[in-house]
């Protein structure tokens, strides 16, 4: 079932409950004026009721009485749909769609039926919203009663097994293998013994979903497709994935209230997209994203005023380079993830910060996601405008200085560094025929996705196109992160190891080249986190990192019984199982190897 957050936003500003606004003299501790009448859509004040009041009007009426509710409550899956498309058609919404909608997920949720492929035909009837033309439209459904509350906070467009994971497991990103649980988390206080229990509980979830798409995928579609038609006028599309190419609907500042709803709208999609567990209970229902994201970066690049610091939960944006309004939009992102320091936040676009666009692309692309080449597409626009290297000896209004990958945090870079080599391990460095173009060849031993790419995000999050790196101090760093740090990794606890190791071996083979013993061998910083000599520095830049993945996969680890004619590991598989070793720990490689027979 759906969760609702008790967060409220208002309808004419999109401010949300508890965070404050200075522009619309709207205190954090001060809770949203409700509408006398209908109950349930709210207001930072009374000028912006009366503002918005042209808008709410015709659907505004008094709540639901008792014979309406249970005429609605009988309807099934498919009369509710019929209900909301007429209404939507006929009035651009009605005083009881939110109600309907709610009433649709519920429905979805309890495994209603769907003979008429409700599913379908909700999802077209959101995207037709997308290519309508006429604002007004727009405007008139998010005035309805409930429906800036319900798209801009209201559904985790969760299923029960990632909502539990989320709730149980979410330290862990997902589920921790039984190894990591049995070495790496304590056994004080029964620690262990809660996460094996919530483990369990969180399988049994998930084996009940079966080979069917989740109740909140079939949602997803209408829902998220509705977001994207706040924010984007699109033209018609074949495919879902290309309805976010289009121009923004609120690029006039004088009419605020679509206005501010386009970057509200933004946002929610874009911290949507983000979450990794939205992803996982909706997959291609999310389609669109990339493409939107894509729109909203040139919209913004245009007018050079991408870049704006996030405080809170909130972040001050407009939509033209002339408008100095400050708008406190709703955002549904409470925890902040992306740095140490909230206020040292920047976004690329209203809910996207440099940082979750690689990662997030990432996983869809590792994933083989039907938004791939959109995600590919995506992020060498972002590369292209973000800069490469420090400016602080600009003054930039967007604020372009704080875009950069000097910006972020070494942790941050580790994690994409390691999802970088995770994918290639999974899909090989062979790029596929017509990876550029979108044309796969189809060979499940190539990868999909130009190698071009994928090197520039390495050497970009290793430090390699920074001036103030020409030591190798930042790169040496993002290694010794990456090979230590297994929470950095793209995949659940436990689930990283291999990518780790494989810092490790760059590491050790640094050491190697740098010849720092007379021996040739490796001193006691190898097998840690510090490699600071001054010789390494220097030699640091001579490492090609594709290279040594590539040299990395030549051999795989032996998954058959020893013999007694079996020939010795060669030097390259003893490297790589003396850097899983470092990866893992003494005790789980002694496992490791006993179950390899090594």
């Amino acid at each position: 079932m759906m969760k609702r957050k008790d967060r409220y936003v208002c309808s004419q500003t999109h401010v949300i409950e508890g965070v404050s606004s200075p522009k619309h003299n709207y205190d954090s501790d001060k809770p949203l004026q409700q509408c006398a009448r209908c109950e349930n859509i709210y207001y930072v004040n009374r000028e912006a009721q009366r503002t918005h009041w042209r808008l709410h009007k015709s659907s505004c009426r008094s709540t639901l009485i008792p014979d309406e509710k249970l005429k609605l409550d009988r309807m099934n899956l498919d009369q509710s749909y019929r209900y909301l498309r007429k209404s939507f058609i006929n009035n651009g919404g009605d005083f009881d769609s939110s109600y309907v909608i709610n009433r649709i997920r519920m429905l979805f949720d309890e495994g209603d039926r769907d003979p008429k492929d409700v599913e379908v035909h909700l999802h077209t009837l959101a995207r037709n919203i997308i290519f309508v033309e006429d604002d007004a439209i727009i405007l008139r459904i998010f005035a309805c009663p409930g429906m800036t509350v319900l798209f801009l906070t209201g559904d985790d467009l969760l299923n029960d097994y990632t909502r539990k994971s989320k709730e149980l497991l979410v330290d862990f990103n997902g589920i921790p293998s039984d190894d990591y649980i049995t070495f790496h988390v304590s056994e004080i206080e029964g620690k262990q013994s809660r996460v094996r229990a919530a483990k369990v509980e969180v399988q049994k979830e998930r084996d009940k979903l079966g080979i069917w798409s989740p109740s909140s995928t079939k949602f997803a579609y209408f829902y998220f497709s509705l977001v994207v038609a706040a924010a984007v006028d699109a033209s018609p599309s074949p495919i879902s994935t290309n309805d976010g190419y289009g121009n923004l609907r609120g690029y006039n500042p004088n009419d605020s209230t679509l206005h501010s709803l386009t970057i509200a709208s933004c946002r929610r999609a874009m911290e949507l997209w983000t979450d990794p567990y939205v992803r996982e209970s909706c997959n291609d229902a999310l389609a669109p994203a990339p493409s939107m994201a894509i729109s909203v970066v040139k919209h913004y690049a245009r007018y050079n005023i991408m870049g704006k610091r996030r405080y809170g939960c909130s972040c001050s944006w407009s939509l033209s380079a002339t408008d100095d309004d400050d708008y406190h939009v709703a955002s549904c992102d409470d925890d902040s993830d992306d740095d140490t320091n909230d206020s040292n936040v920047f976004e690329l676009i209203p809910g996207l910060t440099l940082f979750k666009t690689i990662v997030t692309c990432l996983s869809e692309m590792t994933k083989l996601a039907g938004n791939l080449c959109v995600c590919v597409e995506l992020i060498n626009l972002v590369l292209g405008l973000v800069p490469q290297k420090s400016l602080e000896h600009h003054e930039e209004i967007c604020h372009q200085k704080y875009l950069g990958w000097h910006n972020l945090s070494i942790q941050k870079r580790a994690g994409v560094a390691l999802a970088v080599v995770a994918y290639f391990l999974q899909h090989g460095t062979i790029e596929a025929e017509g990876a550029h173009s979108g044309m796969l060849s189809g060979k499940k031993s190539a990868a999909p996705v130009p190698i071009k790419t994928l090197i520039n995000l390495l050497e970009n999050s290793c430090g390699g196109k920074e001036i103030h790196d020409s030591t190798g101090a930042v790169r040496l760093a993002v290694w010794n992160e990456a090979s230590a740090n297994e929470t950095l990794g793209p995949n659940a606890h436990g689930h990283n190891t291999e990518s780790r190791a494989f810092f490790h071996y760059l590491i050790r083979r640094l050491h190697a080249s740098s010849k720092k013993n007379k021996t040739g061998g490796l001193n006691e910083s190898s097998k840690g986190r510090g490699v600071s000599s001054d010789r390494e520095k220097s030699a640091i830049y001579n490492i090609d990192m594709f290279t040594f993945i590539e040299n990395w996969r030549k051999e795989a680890f032996p998954k058959r019984k020893k013999n007694k004619n079996q020939r010795p590991l060669s030097k390259l598989l003893s490297e790589k199982v003396a850097c899983m070793g470092l990866a893992q720990g003494r005790d789980l490689h002694l496992k490791w190897k006993k179950q390899l027979k090594l």
